[in-house]
């Protein structure tokens, strides 16, 4: 998948964002992808996105952004898997 991908949220207008992950998850045979237009909140942390997806064409996707609390919990270990990853590869290129 591109770095960079139009998204359309929920029927909204399309907008350009930053993929951050994707994943297809076996279980509930669906798509899922993570991704941010690099805003952030009041704190200054990067806020980041989170849907099913389905492809429109190569630079398209439609994110339904409304997950159950089962697809949540998936979409979080995986981002922490991906995190705890590049955290452990950083500390031993030290």
């Amino acid at each position: 998948m591109k770095r960079l991908m139009t998204i359309i949220i929920d029927d909204e207008e399309p907008k350009l964002y930053e993929i951050f992950c994707c994943f297809n998850y076996i279980f509930t045979r669906k798509s899922y992808v993570v991704f941010t237009d690099n805003s952030r909140d009041k704190d200054g942390k990067l806020l980041f996105y989170a849907g099913k997806y389905e492809k429109i064409d190569d630079d398209t996707l439609k994110v339904n952004i409304k997950l159950g609390d089962a697809e949540l919990k998936i979409v979080n270990e995986v981002i922490n898997t991906l995190i705890e990853g590049a955290v452990k590869r950083i500390q031993e290129a030290q």
